[in-house]
């Protein structure tokens, strides 16, 4: 919780050396004077135990503005369920 840890997880991520493949796609930007809207579909193969898997989602950000900046208020992670074969 807070922004420190939510930077936190992004930077973890990005030197992650498990992480194969990372692609995004579908961004969307939904904005009104003081808040917008922000999405886009990813999909990532990681090296995790046993071999690769791969997980594919959406990724959603609310922000406001205050003052003359933007801020992030809420952020939304879906994982889309795994295809089973």
């Amino acid at each position: 919780t807070g922004r420190a840890a939510c930077a936190d997880a992004y930077r973890e991520f990005a030197h992650n050396q498990a992480i194969l493949k990372y692609t995004e796609s579908n961004h969307e930007l939904h904005s009104w004077p003081d808040s917008a809207v922000y999405t886009f579909s990813w999909e990532i193969l990681f090296q995790l135990g046993h071999g690769p898997q791969r997980e594919s989602g959406t990724d959603q950000l609310v922000l406001s503005r205050f003052e003359d900046s933007w801020k992030v208020v809420f952020r939304y992670i879906y994982f889309a369920p795994s295809a089973r074969t």
